[in-house]
């Protein structure tokens, strides 16, 4: 009965975690309508959608913090709540003060999604099963990344874009409600007072040159989820071979199909390697090669070669997975993990405020126009734009290397 009763808290509260997918995607469905409506441009687009991991990031150690203190589905309902407002805002917002605003409520509400998830694992499952429900998670979760694409893109097309937005508000109240009323603590944990001392926390992970500069690395290799497949890919492929909008939207979406399957690849191969740190590598490795083959070839792909690229290059974005592994490891004290994850999945958010402001600057920069017209953009400016994210991926994969030649030992728990 516990055993159910463990997988059923994991499911619903796997539902938020999912559904934040869709809403995180949601403004690359919308960048064209989005730029004309508020008289925007590319770096401004860049900025507006960047307001979503800059709640997201920053909310990371509150919401450790918060669920030190409080029963996981009150935080979870009342974020799922607070996604739902965001929705609203976002639908109804008549400026640009009030569009950045609601994308930063609906990243802050997220925030708590997978650190949810995280602690309710904590909770019901035995440790050593952590990393494999975590992988778990990543591949349900996903599932909403994967129908945030072509269904997504259809129903803007049916109905338009605020009529979505409101559709997506009301499934974050229902499911706000589904954690209120089935998702609990074991009986042990139900009264948790234990308390994060966030000053202790805080001066060990930075004291932990390992912890640093793996999540400095994971955030400049992030840039082929969070800047290419979460925003820019879907326009990228509608300007560079004319797809029409549902269709790209379709071929970005097997990145998150990739995803699906990458977790359990990538930790068999690393279990196979013996080697987490040197796999993670490699993906940026592989990553950056990915991208100049995108950048050159393009063309010469057939649709089902690009979506097999895009499905390979899913694959390999799942190396977080075992950043997250990685990190947890080096904890030797229990009581700092989940501030250790807040930490790690942190720096790895701020990679995508990192990469849309980045690639909307340099748009602008390498741009002769400064256009609310999506199509004023040529080709090469898009190429520009794509390019800092093979040049993230390579440097980050650098710094794994270096970091395995001079922890060796440490990093494989000897």
């Amino acid at each position: 009965m516990k055993n159910l009763t463990a997988w059923r808290v994991w499911f619903i509260a796997t539902l938020f975690f999912a559904f934040q997918f869709v809403v995180r995607l949601f403004p690359g469905l919308i960048m064209p309508e989005t730029m004309v409506a508020y008289g925007i441009d590319a770096n401004q687009f860049g900025e507006f959608a960047s307001m979503y991991y800059i709640g997201y990031a920053g909310m990371q150690i509150p919401v450790a913090i918060l669920f030190s203190r409080f029963a996981p589905k009150f935080v979870l309902s009342l974020s799922a709540l607070l996604c739902g407002f965001g929705c609203l805002i976002h639908s109804y917002s008549t400026d640009i003060t009030l569009l950045f605003f609601s994308r930063f409520i609906i990243g802050a509400a997220s925030a708590s999604a997978f650190l949810g998830v995280s602690e309710l694992i904590t909770q019901w499952f035995d440790r050593k099963n952590y990393a494999r429900m975590i992988g778990l998670t990543f591949t349900a979760g996903l599932i909403g990344a994967v129908y945030g694409g072509i269904p997504v893109a259809r129903l803007n097309n049916l109905f338009g874009w605020h009529q979505v937005l409101e559709s997506l508000a009301a499934v974050c109240f229902f499911i706000a409600i589904m954690i209120a009323f089935f998702v609990k603590s074991p009986d042990g944990h139900q009264a948790r007072t234990t308390k994060i001392d966030l000053k202790k926390g805080l001066t060990y992970i930075f004291s932990n040159p390992i912890l640093l500069w793996v999540s400095f690395a994971n955030m400049l290799m992030v840039g082929a989820l969070e800047g290419f497949a979460d925003v820019w890919g879907v326009t990228y492929l509608m300007k560079s071979l004319s797809y029409s909008k549902d269709i790209a939207a379709g071929v970005i979406s097997m990145i998150f199909v990739g995803m699906i399957f990458g977790g359990p690849i990538l930790a068999w191969v690393a279990e196979r390697t013996r080697s987490t740190v040197l796999t993670t590598s490699s993906c940026g490795a592989i990553i950056a090669c990915v991208f100049l083959v995108i950048e050159l070839l393009i063309h010469y792909f057939s649709h089902l070669a690009l979506m097999a690229l895009m499905w390979f290059l899913g694959v390999l974005c799942c190396y977080q997975v075992l950043i997250f592994a990685i990190g947890v490891q080096q904890v030797e004290h229990d009581e700092f993990t989940g501030l250790t994850t807040a930490f790690l999945n942190c720096i790895n958010m701020l990679g995508g405020v990192f990469y849309h402001r980045l690639i909307g600057s340099v748009l602008g920069w390498v741009s002769p126009v400064r256009s609310v017209d999506i199509d004023a953009y040529s080709l090469s400016d898009y190429a520009a734009a794509i390019a800092v994210i093979p040049i993230g991926a390579i440097t980050g994969s650098v710094i794994l290397c270096v970091l395995f030649a001079r922890y060796n030992q440490k990093l494989s728990g000897k």
